[in-house]
């Protein structure tokens, strides 16, 4: 009876290490470095994890101060890298937590979802061209013609 005892919890602790180890991709990023974009003529110069979530999520404000554009977030199509850094570390929310929230955003508010990218280049070429536009890709991704605002790693 006394090696019970001492047996139950070391496999609930074998368990739950198998359970975990198991789900760690999922659950956390694999250390992409990812950098928040904007367009150049976006006056920001620099933002908080807090506010780009909040900016992106479009909570407080549809259009960015003192530029007076819409805010126009921008996405990436499937799961890459990039995304599960995002995702985690900025919006702190699971993929379907994040389409949720906007499926439910356009249906009370006619907000429109992010717009998709395949890729970074695509990313970077949507935020150049469109004033009010906010993305993120990988920072070894060519950023060249858009502003840097944040990097998160």
């Amino acid at each position: 009876m006394k090696k019970f005892k001492y047996i139950i919890p070391k496999i609930c602790l074998a368990s739950v290490l198998i359970l975990v180890s198991w789900m760690s991709p999922i659950l956390k990023p694999d250390g992409n470095t990812i950098v928040i974009i904007v367009n150049n003529e976006n006056p920001i110069a620099d933002m908080s994890i807090g506010k780009t979530k909040i900016t992106y999520l479009r909570k407080i404000k549809k259009r960015w101060p003192k530029f007076k554009k819409t805010v126009l977030p921008v996405d990436r199509k499937g799961t890459c890298p990039a995304q599960v850094t995002f995702y985690t570390k900025v919006l702190k929310m699971a993929p379907q937590d994040v389409n949720r929230y906007f499926v439910e955003r356009q249906y009370q508010k006619a907000e429109k979802p992010p717009i998709e990218f395949n890729s970074d280049a695509d990313v970077v070429a949507y935020v150049k061209a469109n004033p009010g536009a906010i993305g993120y890709v990988s920072k070894s991704a060519s950023t060249k013609g858009v502003k840097i605002v944040l990097t998160v790693e």
